[in-house]
Order: structure tokens, then C-alpha cells, then sequence
């Protein structure tokens, strides 16, 4: 049902959840609709959730994520983002190295060794730009740091 009692057009849309693949003996075999059954070996990093029915360059091996968590203060809890984790896709026409995947606001990357220094400079200088608009702030709030 809709915020206002009506029905909406999904409502009587069936709920799909993808099965998930088994790790067996440090191996996953994850069915594909377009090569069958298909076996990887998986990397001791990789969270062990691999979905059934995809595409095979679609398999992707991912760590758990890890994520700044920045406790604000208010009813909602603790605000988590910037929320990284090792990633590699073995049969991406593409590129099948190892990268991190970094979510951002609306945006997914995944960067090499290069661009994950890339993006701590870009972190440690935006924190020296809080923390002087932390002291800007305290000055115009009369509360002196």
C-alpha cells in the first residue's frame, strides 16, 4: 500500500530473492544462465555471498565492507559512510583484477593502489578544511577553541 492507504503499482509485484552459492572445500560453483554451472576458487578475503542465475562476468568475489562511522549525536544513530571492500570480478571482459570498491554518496568506484592514495590525500586535506570551518564556526558562535 502507498503512504496514503491506495494500492501502488508494485504492490502485488511477487518479491524475487537471488539464491545464494555455497562455499565448499575453499571452491563456490555459482550457476550462470549463459555458461551453466561455474566453479571459482574463493579467496580467503571474499564474504562467501555469491548470487545464483546471473551472467558469468557478473560472479564477483567481495570482503566485507568497512565503513567510517561518525557517531552525530541525534535520534537517527551513528551515520555510516565512506564505505570501502576488496573486490575482484575473474571473468570480467574488462579487467579482472584485484581493486577496492569505495561507495560515495551516490557513486560506486573501485581504485587501484594509485587511487585509494589518491583518495586518503584528498580526505586528509578535506579534514584540515572541517576542522578550520569546526574553529570558524566556535569564532562566530562566540564559543572560543
Amino acid at each position: 500500500m502507498s503512504a496514503d492507504g491506495g494500492r501502488g503499482p508494485f504492490d502485488d509485484e511477487t518479491l524475487y530473492v537471488a539464491a545464494m552459492a555455497p562455499v565448499v572445500d575453499g571452491r563456490v560453483t555459482v550457476e550462470t544462465r549463459d555458461h551453466g554451472p561455474v566453479t571459482v576458487v574463493e579467496p580467503s578475503w571474499c564474504n562467501g555471498l555469491h548470487s545464483q542465475g546471473g551472467r558469468r562476468e557478473d560472479i564477483c568475489h567481495q570482503a566485507e565492507d568497512v565503513s567510517l562511522v561518525f557517531s552525530v549525536g541525534q535520534a537517527e544513530g551513528p551515520a555510516e559512510f565512506l564505505n570501502s571492500f576488496l573486490t575482484q570480478r575473474p571473468f570480467s571482459p574488462t579487467d579482472t583484477g584485484l581493486y577496492v570498491g569505495v561507495e560515495m554518496a551516490d557513486q560506486h568506484v573501485e581504485l587501484d593502489p594509485a587511487g585509494l592514495d589518491a583518495l586518503a590525500a584528498a580526505l586528509v586535506k578535506h579534514a584540515s578544511v572541517v576542522r578550520a570551518s569546526a574553529r570558524r564556526l566556535a569564532m562566530l558562535r562566540g564559543e572560543a577553541r
